[in-house]
């Protein structure tokens, strides 16, 4: 597996696989959040993502399996695929930002979690902030801010 900055011809594969994960609904949205939700997704509104964040894709046998995003110090866009999960991508993925962001002097990162994946950032010292909700199209969005602090080049 690679792990390589997202170009514009992986606009489609990043649309596909976070529609891919959300119709999986692990956090049991309701139709409208679901609808709202692949709207935002879909290969036009991740173009106009990429103008205003850095996304990463993890990448194996020619197919995009993962990708995570990172406006400032904010990380966005982190779906892994499926047929994939619990093979420790999702994990490969936040490291790698995690790297990218201590090397760019960057010291705290932020995010908000889903449900389902609030294990998943906990277990890897993300600490609560706050309860938050996000309204995509007029959909809220029930989450947990929480934010991690990234230790100067401690990767090497």
């Amino acid at each position: 597996m690679i792990i390589r900055k997202a170009t514009s011809n992986d606009i489609d594969d990043i649309s596909s696989l976070i529609i891919e994960v959300t119709d999986k609904n692990p956090n049991h949205y309701s139709p409208e959040q679901i609808t709202a939700w692949k709207k935002y997704n879909t290969p036009s509104e991740i173009k106009k993502q990429m103008n205003d964040r850095l996304m990463f894709c993890a990448i194996k046998n020619n197919k995009i399996i993962g990708t995570i995003a990172l406006k400032d110090d904010f990380i966005l866009g982190f779906y892994v695929c499926y047929s994939v999960r619990k093979m420790g991508i999702g994990t490969k993925l936040l490291d790698y930002l995690e790297k990218y962001a201590s090397e760019k002097n960057i010291t705290k990162l932020k995010l908000t979690s889903t449900p389902s994946a609030f294990k998943f950032y906990k277990n890897r010292g993300y600490a609560i902030k706050a309860n938050v909700t996000l309204s995509i199209y007029g959909i809220d969005y029930p989450e947990t801010e929480m934010e991690k602090k990234i230790p100067d080049k401690i990767y090497s």
